[in-house]
């Protein structure tokens, strides 16, 4: 209402004269409708992005309760081909278990670890440039804020900078989460496959089994760009910066 003391949320215009009629209102609202659909924009590739991450991290889940019965699995095969009458509760001997079987499940198994590992490996392919550039904005904001919160001189302003940086942290804490839970159950699933009751089994089957927990030594890691596994590793490292450049800039601005 006063057209002396006129502020724009997001920054000034300098290059216009926002004391004419009608500037400071369509700037004012052009601000307002630009940062909200970018914001949900950045809000819904995030969402995306985790929801695959989540959707790989089940899968793998999936896998795991699979090779862990794989030996119960094929024992029901052959009840359902023989037409014999299931038992209940009963202890499966393993070594009268014909061998193709088990190298039947053993396929299905090792075919969808293939697939999740594509999937993973699709978004690595997709994504990594994005959150790469993610990471590389959120330290610019971090640098910015915390910068700022050194300097900061009232109650106010430091609240105010403090949700500036909580914020630019969440973005890279969600994806850091997830992609941490990815590595994780990569690496659970040599783990059940070892608790598989394969003693008395076929060798064959046996030894194929060692080649899964092989596989499963190597973990599934996303990255950003190639140059920073996604994990709470990197993000802890971003706060452990984050802190000490606070705590240098802050003795810096106490001497002076």
């Amino acid at each position: 209402m006063n057209s002396n003391f006129r502020e724009f949320p997001y920054g000034p215009f300098p290059t216009l004269d926002i004391t004419n009629k009608f500037n400071y209102e369509i700037c004012w609202l052009y601000q307002v409708v630009s940062f909200t659909a970018f914001g949900l924009t950045c809000a819904t590739v995030d969402l995306l992005i985790c929801s695959v991450l989540m959707n790989i991290c089940y899968q793998f889940k999936v896998l795991q309760n699979f090779l862990k019965q794989m030996v119960e699995v094929s024992h029901k095969r052959i009840v359902e081909n023989k037409c014999l009458p299931s038992p209940e509760k009963v202890e499966i001997d393993t070594s009268i278990i014909p061998c193709k079987y088990l190298e039947e499940t053993l396929k299905t198994a090792v075919s969808y670890h293939v697939a999740i590992l594509d999937i993973a490996s699709e978004i690595e392919a997709t994504f990594s440039e994005l959150l790469l550039l993610a990471f590389l904005v959120t330290l610019a904001v971090l640098c910015i804020s915390v910068y700022q919160l050194a300097m900061a001189t009232t109650l106010v302003s430091t609240v105010r900078h403090v949700f500036e940086v909580t914020v630019g942290v969440l973005q890279v804490a969600v994806y850091c989460y997830w992609g941490e839970q990815v590595t994780q159950e990569s690496q659970t699933v040599g783990f059940y496959a070892y608790n598989a009751n394969f003693t008395g089994s076929d060798l064959k089957f046996q030894r194929a089994l060692t080649l899964i927990i092989r596989r499963s030594q190597t973990p599934t890691v996303i990255t950003a760009g190639g140059f920073t596994d996604i994990g709470l590793p990197t993000f802890f490292w971003m706060l452990h910066t984050s802190y000490s450049a606070f705590m240098v800039m802050r003795n810096t601005s106490s001497e002076r």
